[in-house]
């Protein structure tokens, strides 16, 4: 189990990695950049990949929880969170 996580993590790293040389090199043809710069920042973005995908599955959780209240409360009136009537009178009276 753990060399198959270690094998999923260190293939991702190099494929993250490559990517973002590759990136790197192609936007800043132009400019005078280090390319041990470069280098790091490829390395960085290769090592911090599952943080950024927990997040992204984080975010399209939120996503769809977000979008599944919202269509219950349409459909039964006693789940808003808000009476639009009472709201109302609330904004006129302050």
């Amino acid at each position: 189990m753990i060399a198959a996580m270690l094998t999923v993590y260190l293939s991702g790293w190099l494929i993250t990695t490559s990517i973002a040389a590759i990136a790197t090199a192609v936007t800043g043809a132009g400019r005078r950049v280090r390319p041990v710069s470069r280098g790091l920042l490829a390395v960085g973005a290769g090592a911090v990949w599952p943080v950024l995908v927990i997040g992204a599955i984080q975010f399209a959780v939120i996503a769809v929880l977000a979008g599944s209240v919202r269509v219950a409360s349409l459909n039964e009136p006693e789940l808003r969170a808000t009476d639009d009537a009472q709201h109302t009178d609330d904004l006129v009276s302050a």
